[in-house]
């Protein structure tokens, strides 16, 4: 079973003021989890310093771009916005631009996904206010981009499907086996075992460099996926979905009885013209209750076959009674 088709929080919260003030705590809720599992400081509003003013929340950039923000604004609006609503959208941005020097991501979250009519006007803002532009900070130039992004419904559940302790107070009907019984423990690229490192600009960022190759080693990404279920349930998993998000080139002891073991290794070989690789399991892999399970993931080729020389993208994972996400990974090579 793929996600549950429920209604949205707009059409679960009631409106106004006290609505907007609700919406907002739960979208920091889901944020500041997110984020914490990335290892990133998510920062609202109310502990932000006077540097970052026009943004409800904000995550700094890296060491040497801290100013290179990635910029959060809630709006309680229903999908079919109104005249005033977009002029306030659009004094938002303009607010953030001129008070954030180099903000890189501007993010609309409001509680359901855009019409087609919202999102042509949407893309007609992205047109306006989008560009790049080279930085300076600590001695160091950068090419840098300024996007307009929206999350809307879908990535709302998405999020809480990953941080359930905070979504189950809203969409209860998306965790059938209850809280905290079924989980994706870990997602990590195995660097023990394929020539790829963990770079130190994110938790899920990975490089590789060819200096340090060692010729026994694949150089393809070999992904190491942990699951466990302590639930009475059986989980069968039916197909994994690859999302492409972006390609680019870039200028540049425990006792191992303890360890849990890999049922195997699946390949797979990632079609770049296509913005979703899907995995089918004629016989799904089976995840018995009260038992946790493990399995590997190749991508072959893949260095040799992307167009680029970075690529972020996700897992999603589809089982009969569930589905669930990772975060996104970004490969540098």
């Amino acid at each position: 079973m793929s996600i549950p088709n429920i209604s949205s929080f707009y059409q679960r919260i009631k409106g106004g003021s006290e609505g907007g003030g609700e919406f907002a705590r739960f979208v920091r809720l889901l944020l500041i989890a997110d984020y914490d599992s990335q290892d990133e400081n998510f920062i609202s509003e109310s502990d932000a310093s006077g540097d970052y003013k026009g943004v409800d929340a904000y995550v700094q950039g890296d060491q040497d771009f801290p100013a290179h923000v990635t910029a959060f604004q809630f709006k309680y609006f229903s999908a079919n916005l109104s005249a005033n609503q977009k002029t306030e959208i659009v004094k938002s941005v303009e607010k953030a631009i001129n008070e954030n020097e180099f903000i890189q991501d501007f993010i609309l979250v409001t509680p359901e996904d855009f019409q087609k009519e919202q999102q042509v006007w949407f893309d007609q803002l992205k047109t306006r206010f989008e560009k790049t532009y080279w930085a300076q900070s600590n001695g160091i130039s950068r090419k840098s981009a300024f996007k307009l992004i929206h999350w809307g419904h879908t990535k709302i559940i998405e999020l809480a499907l990953k941080h359930d302790h905070v979504g189950i107070h809203y969409f209860p009907e998306l965790y059938p086996v209850g809280v905290g019984k079924f989980k994706l423990a870990e997602a990590k690229v195995d660097c023990n075992n394929c020539n790829w490192n963990p770079s130190q600009h994110g938790k899920f960022m990975y490089y590789q460099s060819f200096q340090d190759a060692l010729p026994d080693l694949p150089s393809d990404p070999l992904f190491d996926f942990h699951f466990t279920n302590s639930s009475a349930e059986i989980f069968l998993l039916q197909k994994i979905e690859i999302h492409m998000e972006e390609i680019k080139t870039l200028l540049k002891g425990i006792p191992p009885k303890y360890f849990l073991k890999s049922m195997g290794t699946i390949e797979y070989e990632i079609d770049f013209n296509k913005p979703i690789n899907t995995i089918e399991f004629k016989d799904p892999l089976i995840i018995p209750f009260g038992k946790p399970q493990r399995f590997k993931l190749l991508l072959r080729n893949f260095i040799t076959k992307c167009p680029g020389n970075f690529a972020t993208f996700k897992f999603w994972f589809h089982f009969s009674n569930y589905s669930l996400s990772t975060n996104s990974f970004s490969l540098n090579f």
